[in-house]
């Protein structure tokens, strides 16, 4: 292979890695995402580090536990027959005493998180992330 020859070679192997890189990264973005504020954005990491997001979703799909995705607002049955609205004092219930306002349906057992696990500024940050997760709000 002549000098010239190889050299287009080598350019045309490297521009198409960068056009596929390039096409990995903006399928990774989050443009059909809603923008978060700096507290949703914490409570997104928050979501991540303590393991919510292993058992909530966020795009609907059904995992252990219900998805956060479009539910911020909206009525809730609970294991006892009451309902209650999907609100920062639902969270903050369902994260300090999960046996108090487990949802009908839900067997799954969540871990309480009391104030050395998960604070209420951090609880605040968590809220922030799930109503961002709803359209209307």
């Amino acid at each position: 292979m002549n000098n010239g020859r190889g050299r287009r070679l080598v350019a045309g192997i490297g521009a198409v890695a960068l056009s596929a890189a390039a096409g990995v990264v903006s399928s990774c973005s989050d443009e059909g995402s809603p923008r978060l504020s700096g507290a949703a954005e914490r409570g997104r990491l928050l979501a991540a580090e303590r393991g919510c997001a292993a058992c909530h979703s966020t795009d609907g799909s059904t995992l252990v536990g219900p998805t956060w995705k479009g539910i911020w607002g909206e009525n809730v049955v609970l294991s006892d027959g009451r309902s209650v609205t999907f609100d920062a004092d639902y969270v903050r219930e369902s994260l300090r005493a999960p046996n108090a306002a487990r949802r009908k349906g839900v067997m799954a057992a969540m871990p309480a998180f009391d104030t050395q696990r998960v604070s209420d500024a951090e609880i605040a940050d968590l809220v922030a992330y799930i109503k961002a997760l709803s359209p209307s709000t």
